[in-house]
């Protein structure tokens, strides 16, 4: 596990560039800051990790006749989302495609009621000095019964950027070498870097760095998938529990 400022002083070694002992004191650091920062955000959406997890879930509160509503600023990836009403039920999250085939009118009254079902409804417009919000719809419509009750939904996050040198990636800690590798590889593109000799040396570490990165990614991917799997979650035999 590594702190942000030693990722960039690694980052910076690579290239036979000055070390520092702050970030942002050398453009070559800043420049080394911002490659990790888009290599964090490129693991991160590659998957929906478990570690990415929210510890608290997010909540919102039914409008009877209201089914969009925004989410938190920071929400990636939905997982489920549950109420309390009437001993509580699940609302499963469920695609646009899927959604609109089985349900393609939702203006009738008779489709309110409790949401059972939770739809990715597109982003809210924000303005540049903004985070734009994703937003979802629930079916069925909330009714006069459930108008007021508190949702809560559970969810993949955006990771924040790295910005202070004590700053410790959320990714886990031994995987750090993948945003480094990809960290290098973004790096090495556009004009030619120190760190080798000639052309076509820069081109074989270039090669080295995204073969490395790819395969940390599956790797990563691989290792998530098997502590995520169905077979070690818990489903109660008798469906009336």
């Amino acid at each position: 596990m590594f702190t942000a400022l030693e990722l960039v002083n690694e980052l910076l070694s690579r290239f036979g560039l000055k070390e520092v002992t702050a970030l942002g004191q050398t453009s070559d650091a800043i420049l080394a800051l911002r490659k990790l920062n888009i290599a964090q955000q490129i693991v991160s959406t590659k998957h929906p990790f478990v570690w990415a997890e929210k510890n608290t879930p997010g909540t919102l509160t039914a409008v009877a006749g209201t089914n969009i509503y925004s989410l938190a600023s920071d929400v990636a990836h939905l997982i489920v989302a549950k109420h309390t009403y009437e001993g509580g039920g699940d609302i499963k999250v469920i695609d646009r495609a899927t959604l609109e085939k089985y349900r393609a009118d939702r203006t009738q009254t008779a489709d309110r009621g409790t949401p059972r079902f939770i739809c990715i409804a597109g982003v809210l417009q924000a303005t540049a000095a903004d985070t734009p919000l994703l937003r979802a719809e629930l079916w069925p419509v909330p009714d006069a019964n459930f108008a007021g009750q508190s949702i809560s939904y559970y969810y993949t996050f955006k990771l924040a950027a790295l910005t202070g040198a004590t700053d410790i990636s959320l990714i886990p800690g031994d995987f750090h070498w993948l945003l480094l590798e990809i960290a290098e590889s973004l790096y090495r593109r556009g004009p030619i870097r120190v760190g080798g000799d000639g052309a076509q040396s820069q081109i074989d570490l270039f090669t080295i760095a995204e073969n490395k990165a790819a395969q940390g990614m599956k790797d990563i991917i691989s290792r998530d998938s098997a502590l995520s799997t169905s077979e070690m979650s818990w489903e109660p035999e008798d469906p009336n529990i």
